[in-house]
């Protein structure tokens, strides 16, 4: 499988080295587990507002880290994770096809209901490392994070990593809103 911290083809690419910004952030972006789990233990009013599940083509950074040699339509499923009504975090998936018509099949059926029901409750399914990469608004996940917030938003923390299940990829990205800094009280 591609290291899912391949550079994109501007030069503006992915790394597995955690970025220098405040500690807080630092610990929200490397957290190894759910993030849709430590989002919940902030309040009791989390939801998932599901966006889009669609067949469409990949950005130009993510291709090479679910396997594919050029873009090829995938499946794409983009969410906003919330607290108490306040869009946090913007989730964002994709898979090849093969890989949905077999072992993600059961993505498919989500709707609102979180990805982590299924990559951190099946035994079966390993992650590969986290990468870490700024935002600009010249990527097709900030213009989705603004759309999110209703609002213009500056550069943008993410991190992404690919998931496997009988050697099938899926890869999430989750961008993170200026909402959750304000709400853990860190300046971005």
């Amino acid at each position: 499988m591609h290291n899912p911290c391949l550079h994109a083809p501007d030069g503006d690419g992915w790394s597995q080295t955690l970025p220098r910004i405040d500690r807080v952030q630092q610990q929200w972006l490397s957290a190894p587990g759910s993030l849709t789990w430590r989002l919940r233990s902030l309040s009791s009013r989390f939801a998932v507002r599901h966006v889009v599940s669609t067949v469409g083509m990949p950005h130009a950074d993510e291709f090479h880290a679910v396997g594919l040699l050029r873009r090829l339509r995938t499946l794409v499923r983009d969410v906003t994770l919330t607290l108490d009504g306040q869009p946090v975090v913007v989730g964002h998936s994709i898979a090849p096809l093969a890989a949905i018509r077999g072992s993600w099949q059961p993505v498919l059926h989500l709707g609102n209901r979180p990805l982590a029901e299924v990559l951190f409750t099946d035994p079966r399914v390993s992650r590969q490392a986290l990468c870490y990469r700024q935002i600009s608004a010249r990527h097709p996940l900030h213009r989705q994070a603004e759309r999110a917030v209703g609002q213009r938003c500056g550069t943008l923390w993410a991190r992404r990593s690919v998931f496997l299940l009988r050697g099938a990829p899926l890869m999430v990205t989750e961008v993170f809103l200026p909402t959750l800094w304000e709400r853990l009280h860190v300046e971005y």
